[in-house]
Order: structure tokens, then sequence, then C-alpha cells
């Protein structure tokens, strides 16, 4: 479902629910098909693939890829006093 997808680093609502709506027209044979699915590159799929199935129980007790850091959305820059800035 949605929220277990959301679990995988790199996915968010927008991911998850395409991947949703892939799988309501085409049934994944591999894991590597997750590729197919817009917005899922290599990146993304290196990350995740030791937590795909396509088929089987889910469970997202164990997820290997859960110590992966999900990307920071929002790279704001903020003044600092000598005119530089920095990333926070």
């Amino acid at each position: 479902n949605k929220s277990e997808l959301m679990e995988l680093p790199g996915i968010g609502e927008g991911k998850a629910n395409a991947i949703i709506e892939y799988r309501a027209k085409n049934k994944f044979k591999t894991i590597d098909e997750i590729k197919n699915v817009s917005g899922i590159g290599d990146k993304i799929y290196e990350n995740i693939k030791a937590d795909l199935i396509v088929n089987g129980p889910t469970d997202t007790k164990n997820l290997k890829s859960k110590d992966i850091k999900k990307p920071i959305k929002n790279d704001k820059k903020e003044k600092i006093d000598n005119n530089s800035t920095k990333t926070r």
C-alpha cells in the first residue's frame, strides 16, 4: 500500500501513487521493472532494490534500505553576516 511504499528511501507520496497506478495496469515480473515507473531511475532503484519483491507478503519491519537517508527536498540557503551563504 502507499504508506508501506513511502517507507522506502526516495519514495514519497507522488512516487508511491505512480507505483500503485503502474501496478494497476502492469504486473511486475522482476524487481527492476520498477524503473519503468515515472520518477524512478537507477539511483532510487539501487537504494531500494534490497527490499523489493514481486510476490509474497509485504514486510516493512526489517527494511534493509531503512538506513539510507531520504533526500532533502528543500535546499534553502540563508545569508550570514559577511554576505556569503551557507546551506541549512
